[in-house]
């Protein structure tokens, strides 16, 4: 069944696909086929009939999107001229089907500085296009609108405090530390989804210098205000820690979690003595759980490799027990133990 067999204006399927995503759906998914391989009896109870005039299926909240059904309103989408009243709805489509359409992207970046678009719900509707499909998680610039939406809702900090950050640090939004949380929340559900996400993990890397040079800043009332957010840098790293024991090959995690340990010793001096398990992030502990990891999981080179870079950064009588453990465990000439470059 073609568009033209519908005998729907595809515009007024554009209007309400996209009414549909503001309300927002607790899910969207793109379905594969078209119209009729969802026309069928064994949907759930209660899910609305996909038909000609909603060629959708919509169950308790969760939307599903024929792709065929997709794509043809997606060339009709892409045709609305970006001066018409409909192109907010437009532009919805337009991302759904390809989000790495820069030009829509920057259309609803004007469309929220004009207040047509309201800047939370644009977070919601990037936010369902990371959850909803590899394609979505693994796009640079959907990661990079999240923070210039950051910026529109929690505005720009000043470049004051007394800490020597880049541009892009200086300009971080000081966002609250709930949204925070939710934020790395949503990051480690994209590389779950889209394993080793190098764009994600980029954007993971974004925030936590970011809170890290917010926790910097002199603007604070009271150092409570540093406090909750180095806290939140610390439970991060804890979460990421943990992440490791169940993603063995993912070597951007192991960066990025080496690189917060290094910040950690910039910013744990505000910590005012609560350590808040800190110390679960220092080289030297970081190194025990890599070699664990090593002797459970010895083909993985990326963990060898994460192990050499820690014992760099550690003490010799530290790095040497290390080391030492694994000779007991394997061969000093395990082919990964000679990586650690330690005599």
């Amino acid at each position: 069944m073609t568009m033209q067999h519908m005998h729907v204006d595809p515009l007024i399927l554009i209007s309400d696909l996209s009414g549909l995503i503001e309300q927002p759906p607790t899910s969207i998914e793109i379905l594969p086929g078209g119209l009729e391989e969802w026309q069928v009896p064994e949907l759930p109870s209660g899910a609305v009939q996909p038909n000609v005039k909603f060629p959708f299926v919509y169950f308790e909240g969760n939307l599903g999107i024929p792709k065929k059904v997709l794509y043809r309103l997606y060339m009709a989408a892409v045709n609305v001229p970006r001066s018409s009243p409909l192109y907010p709805q437009a532009s919805t489509i337009i991302l759904v089907a390809n989000p790495a359409h820069q030009t829509a992207l920057n259309s609803r970046k004007r469309l929220i500085q004009t207040g047509v678009l309201s800047p939370q719900k644009e977070l919601t509707f990037t936010e369902l296009l990371i959850r909803g499909d590899n394609e979505w998680a693994k796009q640079s610039i959907v990661w990079h609108h999240r923070r210039w939406i950051f910026g529109v809702l929690y505005g720009e900090m000043s470049s004051t405090g007394g800490c020597a950050c880049t541009d892009e640090r200086n300009l971080f939004p000081r966002i609250p530390p709930f949204t925070l949380r939710a934020e790395f929340q949503l990051i480690r559900g994209a590389c779950e989804s889209y394993p080793r996400n190098y764009h994600a993990w980029a954007h993971w890397h974004a925030v936590v210098k970011g809170v890290c040079c917010v926790a910097h800043s002199g603007e604070f009332l009271s150092e409570t205000d540093s406090q909750a957010y180095i806290g939140v840098v610390i439970s991060e790293g804890l979460q990421l820690r943990e992440w490791l024991n169940t993603h063995v090959s993912d070597y951007s995690a192991m960066y990025q979690l080496l690189n917060l340990a290094l910040t950690l010793k910039d910013v744990q001096v505000l910590a005012n003595g609560q350590s808040q398990n800190s110390e679960l992030l220092e080289c030297n502990l970081l190194a025990l759980q890599a070699a664990e990891l090593a002797e459970r999981y010895p083909l993985h080179q990326s963990l060898w490799l994460y192990l050499r870079v820690l014992c760099d950064r550690m003490k010799m009588e530290d790095r040497e027990g290390i080391v030492e453990r694994l000779r007991q465990w394997t061969s000093s000439e395990h082919i990964h133990l000679s990586m650690l470059n330690i005599k």
